[in-house]
């Protein structure tokens, strides 16, 4: 079956790596329970020092209970997650997502020289997932016209509080 991924939540995810840029942004990814589509991403946090990225997916574990709930609230469930980088790394699940579940779906965005430039690629587990065969984007904003990529994000702030989308560059 093929996967289908919300042009929201992918827009979602590209302003919130942009807006923590050159730091890592993470996120959790909400789909339908069986993972056949994602619907909605939930910033959750970046990393603070953007040389090492020691504290990659720091957030992702205490929020995890949150997420669930804010999926559930809108009939969906954790999916996977997403993170943003400047570079490829090799897809190993346990550099990759600290949740690793070999069904996890993870979306790595690559952030390069601007918005139009930036790319993405989407895996199950270890497995990249080949745009042409195994996911679609549907033409419109959204997968499903009565999930609102908004409201799920007002719903997930309500639970966790302002996120925090300041790179601190100083230059």
């Amino acid at each position: 079956d093929m996967l289908i991924l919300s042009r929201e939540a992918l827009v979602r995810i590209a302003r919130h790596a942009w807006h923590v840029y050159p730091q890592e942004a993470f996120g959790y990814l909400l789909g339908t329970p069986d993972a056949a589509s994602i619907h909605a991403a939930l910033p959750c946090s970046r990393t603070h020092d953007w040389q090492t990225r020691a504290d990659r997916w720091n957030g992702i574990e205490p929020h995890l209970p949150a997420a669930e709930a804010t999926a559930a609230e809108f009939g969906l469930a954790v999916v996977g997650l997403y993170r943003s980088c400047s570079d490829w790394l090799p897809p190993s699940p346990e550099r990759l997502d600290p949740l690793s579940n070999s069904t996890r779906l993870l979306l790595v965005y690559r952030t390069i020289c601007c918005k139009s430039c930036s790319n993405y690629r989407l895996f199950r587990g270890d497995t990249p997932l080949d745009p042409r065969s195994d996911y679609a984007i549907p033409a419109g904003r959204r997968a499903e016209p009565q999930l609102n990529g908004r409201r799920i994000h007002q719903a997930w702030r309500r639970r966790i509080g302002p996120i925090d989308y300041d790179n601190h560059d100083t230059s």
